[in-house]
């Protein structure tokens, strides 16, 4: 058995996206401390002039254990709607990202559904492309 790194080691670049030219790499990530029964809008991003986001998956958590709800919207229709427990993380489409078009909004809301403060961390990972016109 040989040792040592594979042929095409070199020609490979781990942890590296391949985008176009056209494209980047985009994220987003926010915290917040929530007081019993409050909710806040956590992420509103709109998505620029001739530009296409493909949003790909993301984390969402709280910082104790205890049921908890989030949604994520694209202007006033519902992506996902989901309780969770301290952490979730998700694709969101399991054939690639979901497309948000430009001039279309991006919102995350979160409720603290517990009896006690807690701080709560989203982080949505995608890319953007720019549409030559």
């Amino acid at each position: 058995m040989g040792s040592g790194r594979s042929d095409y080691y070199y020609g490979m670049m781990p942890g590296q996206p391949t985008l176009a030219a056209s494209q980047s790499g985009w994220y987003i990530y926010k915290t917040i401390i929530l007081n019993p029964g409050l909710s806040d809008q956590l992420v509103n991003y709109l998505v620029p002039a001739n530009h296409v986001l493909y949003l790909c998956s993301g984390i969402i958590s709280c910082s104790q254990p205890g049921m908890q709800i989030f949604i994520i919207w694209v202007d006033d229709d519902v992506l996902m709607v989901c309780y969770y427990d301290q952490l979730f993380t998700f694709p969101i489409d399991s054939k690639g990202g979901y497309k948000i078009t430009a001039g279309q909004r991006l919102k995350v809301t979160v409720w603290n559904d517990d009896n006690i403060d807690n701080g709560f961390y989203v982080a949505l990972v995608g890319f953007e492309e720019y549409l030559v016109s």
